[in-house]
């Protein structure tokens, strides 16, 4: 099962995506994460179009979201990815609690601040999508 990361470029102090990654490759979860897929050239080489279709191919693919948006004005290739997965009525899980405005309040966006957090939801989803093939 896919989870796809959505975040503007990283940064080493911004958040523990690094960790959050493993624990979720530790557990099974297959992962797509654009800067780690770009970060060898793919993006800047790439035709931009052609990123942005793979980009939303895997957010369609994957079962859930995870996104990070460091402040109220996410990066505009987060939003765009977390309103796509809404739009697909995936859910997303957002890490960072210190956001408002009222897409940050939809039925189908949970937040989390810690890794377990993440893996709690992940497994809920998991469940539901095993119920589902039986």
């Amino acid at each position: 099962m896919y989870v796809y990361i959505a975040s503007p470029k990283p940064s080493p102090v911004s958040w523990p995506r690094r960790e959050i990654i493993r624990a979720l490759r530790d557990d099974r979860w297959t992962v797509f994460d654009p800067w780690g897929a770009w970060a060898r050239g793919g993006a800047e080489s790439e035709d931009r179009e052609v990123a942005a279709e793979i980009n939303l191919q895997a957010v369609h693919k994957s079962v859930a979201v995870l996104a990070y948006c460091p402040d109220d004005i996410a990066a505009t290739g987060t939003a765009m990815e977390i309103g796509y997965c809404l739009a697909l009525r995936k859910p997303v899980l957002l890490w960072n609690a210190d956001i408002g405005g009222a897409m940050f309040f939809h039925p189908h966006l949970s937040r989390v601040s810690t890794i377990s957090e993440i893996m709690r939801g992940l497994e809920t989803l998991r469940g539901a999508q095993a119920s589902r093939r039986e």
